[in-house]
């Protein structure tokens, strides 16, 4: 007799029955699992939202969230944490208002499409300045952070004294790699180089993680957390952060493929992607700057090993750093390289003597920056300040504008927020040169006056 045959109005009938729902129930949530089983850990196709969270996530993640603790040393562990979620909110805000302009203008592929339907050439051609400057001022960037970690992997293997060579250091890294790298004609060779980068940065993290309680136990002083402190450093932690979660410009990109272009999954991907690295920032920024507290350093790894003798687990994080990093310098300079072609050419094509030409300026130009800024905290401030708020909250906010004029009370909120938050970061990259300014100026004083001593004693 089938099942649905049976009486179950007969009371010795209700268990059978019980049971049996009881198994429906539970073939329903095995049924459930099993589908998040494999959205969560199946195979990842190139149009799935997966593909470019991730992808998204990633654009956001490179050397310069390795200065992230140094944001708790200038304004303290509490006021750092309140930073990094400040910057998760006004990233996710940024990345509504480009959703909500996508949604109306139609299917965009692109940064430059996104600006020339919103605000036409001239807003395509503050976008291109924009990102040239971020770039190139990331790039520099980038060779601040391989001439330190190089000082410090000599002087893990006590190389006397590593640390008064800095010239020299520079100059031969601009003349032996970067220069040679940026005659590159493409970086399609270089394409999985990202996953190079995101490995080393996540090795870094798990070392930071797992040396922090060594910190903590070798300490042969008494060890106390900073948690509020308000200066002038306040500014440079606002630049920071601006940077660290700067990926707007990888947006159109990580989504081209994407099967299902709508609202509700773009914001969904934008979510996650940015909820990811807020935890991947807040492990890093708390481990590290737990670690060294008030000895923290503009960057992360060059600290000192909590034990005596070499850190070799940090060295190999610092030389995966390096490495990351100089494959990066073409990555970034070679998009650089042709948006400048188009503004100042007619045909913008490569050519070999125009190449050539590039990348002597561009050598020259970095190494002579990277020589004199003192450390990455001060291009970090000045990039995130200028160019990173200008990409996150300047180009969207005019695009919505112009496309939202029926709302104009949100409009009004939008102008505010976003006002308020250019006025920071205006200020954090202004701070940062005056600093810069200040500290040559007095170095030159300094040198000059001791000159002068050495003069009379003679």
């Amino acid at each position: 007799m089938c099942i649905r045959d049976r009486d179950y109005t007969r009371p010795e009938a209700e268990k059978e029955m019980s049971s049996i729902l009881a198994l429906q129930r539970f073939a329903v949530v095995i049924d459930d699992n099993r589908g998040c089983l494999s959205r969560w850990f199946g195979k990842m196709e190139p149009q799935s939202v997966r593909a470019s969270m991730l992808a998204l996530a990633v654009t956001a993640i490179g050397g310069g969230v390795l200065s992230l603790p140094f944001v708790c040393k200038l304004c303290g562990l509490v006021f750092g944490i309140i930073l990094l979620i400040l910057g998760y909110a006004t990233s996710m805000w940024s990345f509504s208002m480009i959703i909500g302009v996508t949604e109306r203008i139609g299917t965009t592929r692109s940064f430059k499409e996104f600006c020339l339907k919103t605000g036409g050439n001239k807003l395509m051609l503050f976008y291109n300045m924009t990102v040239i400057f971020t770039i190139y001022g990331t790039l520099i960037g980038y060779q601040v952070i391989i001439s330190t970690l190089i000082q410090r992997i000599l002087k893990s293997f006590e190389v006397p004294n590593s640390e008064d060579y800095k010239v020299l250091h520079t100059v031969i890294l601009s003349c032996v790699v970067i220069f040679p790298v940026c005659l590159l004609k493409s970086v399609n060779n270089l394409r999985y180089a990202t996953i190079l980068s995101l490995t080393s940065i996540t090795y870094t993290c798990v070392v930071l993680i797992v040396e922090l309680p060594m910190y903590w136990s070798n300490s042969k002083t008494e060890r106390k957390i900073t948690l509020f402190n308000l200066d002038w450093g306040f500014f440079d932690a606002f630049g920071i952060t601006f940077f660290a979660f700067m990926s707007q410009t990888g947006f159109f990109a990580a989504t081209e493929k994407l099967e299902k272009r709508d609202s509700s999954h773009l914001n969904a991907i934008t979510v996650r992607a940015v909820t990811i690295n807020l935890a991947f920032y807040f492990l890093i920024t708390c481990a590290g700057f737990l670690s060294t507290l008030d000895d923290t350093k503009g960057l992360i790894i060059d600290r000192a090993p909590p034990f005596e003798g070499k850190d070799y687990a940090m060295i190999i994080a610092q030389i995966l750093i390096t490495c990351s990093l100089t494959i990066g310098v073409p990555l970034n300079y070679v998009p650089v390289r042709s948006a400048v072609f188009e503004q100042i050419f007619t045909h913008h094509e490569y050519t070999f003597p125009r190449g050539l030409i590039s990348a002597l300026i561009f050598a020259s130009t970095t190494c002579f920056f990277t020589v004199y800024i003192p450390g990455i905290q001060t291009v970090l401030s000045i990039v995130g300040g200028f160019g990173c708020v200008a990409i996150s909250y300047i180009v969207p906010l005019i695009g919505y504008l112009s496309v939202f004029r029926d709302q104009p009370k949100r409009c009004y909120v939008y102008i505010l927020i976003s006002s308020t938050l250019v006025a920071i970061g205006f200020g954090a990259a202004i701070n940062a040169i005056l600093e810069l300014v200040w500290k040559q100026l007095s170095s030159k004083s300094s040198s000059s006056s001791n000159k002068n001593l050495s003069l009379i004693h003679i």
